[in-house]
């Protein structure tokens, strides 16, 4: 049973405690949906510079930290930007691994981290290594981790074929993800559910099964009237964050 943490106890957890945090959960949600950056990164300099925060809050804005570093990670002109942030990421993640209730998403963060420093400062190949060995740690501990299994999927992606990538399978673990999130969506990982349904679409889309991506974007579109992100980058076919405002 201990296996099964984030899809019972940490799910309960958050869906009890999110609103009485520092974070502004409907705030971060909808500059999501919208494609802005600048509320993210403004938001976030606020909640890490708090010198109150509880455990709670620092597992809740690594989430975002989650999120916005690996939207900037790429961009030359805030790799220092993300890096000040990854200072934090990193002391919250290794923060959670060390609690059992929160292993599972620690080591799910860590793999993002490395991916995300492959791409802040190169060595690709050792960053890389790093990620997958810490993201078979976050699954290890609870095989229903959400993030995690959404992650599986992204590497399945965007992993050459000769080194496993299958954009096919890529597909069965970002509905695998959207299910196990979609029975309760606790506030702080809305935006995680609409990613991976952002990132359906883009698979369709790279696959040339466009019917089964206007299908799926249109669901999506009626679901959540205000996703302008998904909206463009549909539109447009760039799948790229980038703020819109």
């Amino acid at each position: 049973m201990k296996k099964f943490i984030f899809s019972l106890a940490l799910i309960l957890s958050f869906s009890v405690t999110t609103t009485a945090g520092v974070v502004d959960h409907d705030k971060m949600f909808n500059a999501y949906l919208q494609g802005n950056l600048a509320i993210w990164h403004n938001e976030l300099l606020k909640y890490v510079k708090n010198p109150n925060l509880t455990f709670t809050d620092r597992c809740e804005i690594a989430n975002y930290l989650y999120g916005y570093i690996g939207f900037i990670a790429e961009d030359k002109s805030k790799k220092n930007t993300a890096r000040y942030f990854m200072t934090f990421f990193q002391r919250y993640y290794e923060e959670m691994i060390k609690s059992a209730n929160y292993k599972s998403l620690g080591y799910l963060y860590k793999a993002g981290a490395y991916g995300m420093k492959s791409k802040i400062d190169g060595n690709g190949i050792s960053n890389g290594t790093k990620s997958l060995s810490a993201l078979s740690d976050a699954e290890d501990a609870d095989p229903n981790n959400a993030l995690a299994i959404g992650l599986r999927g992204n590497v399945k992606f965007y992993a050459p074929g000769i080194l496993g990538g299958d954009k096919k399978k890529a597909l069965n673990y970002f509905f695998k993800a959207i299910k196990i999130l979609s029975v309760n969506t606790p506030k702080v990982f809305r935006w995680n559910y609409r990613a991976l349904q952002l990132c359906v679409v883009e698979a369709y889309v790279q696959l040339g099964e466009k019917e089964k991506a206007e299908a799926y974007y249109k669901k999506v579109m009626k679901e959540e009237p205000d996703f302008l992100r998904l909206k463009k980058a549909y539109e447009s076919g760039d799948f790229g964050i980038s703020d819109v405002d």
